[in-house]
């Protein structure tokens, strides 16, 4: 009677830990939200775009990363931080193009 209690007991603790090491390994993303190097880099590359709208070489390739960053970062961790580099950066994009495509249709207008 002893050893099939001890023997029921033995199965569900180590049933219990496989499920905790199982559940472990399942994570995505670290412990702590702020050491995963995407989100900073996506707020950061998506606010540059914004800033520098008025120069494409700049604002395109910042917009860009911030996207992809951003992406990458919600998906990894569903970061604040990520969401808003994402949201900047299709923002800092817009903007250069609402701009450059401005400036395009003045110059064909310009030229009628």
């Amino acid at each position: 009677m002893e050893n099939a209690e001890l023997e029921s007991k033995v199965r569900e603790f180590v049933s219990q830990y496989l499920k905790e090491e199982i559940e472990k390994q399942d994570k995505k993303y670290p412990e702590d939200k702020k050491k995963y190097p995407k989100n900073p880099a996506s707020l950061t590359c998506g606010i540059l775009s914004i800033v520098f709208a008025c120069m494409w070489y700049i604002s395109i390739p910042c917009g860009i990363l911030g996207i992809v960053f951003g992406r990458l970062g919600i998906k990894n961790t569903g970061s604040k931080a990520a969401k808003a580099g994402l949201i900047c950066g299709i923002v800092g994009l817009s903007i250069c193009v609402v701009i450059y495509m401005t400036i395009v249709l003045f110059y064909i207008a310009s030229r009628w």
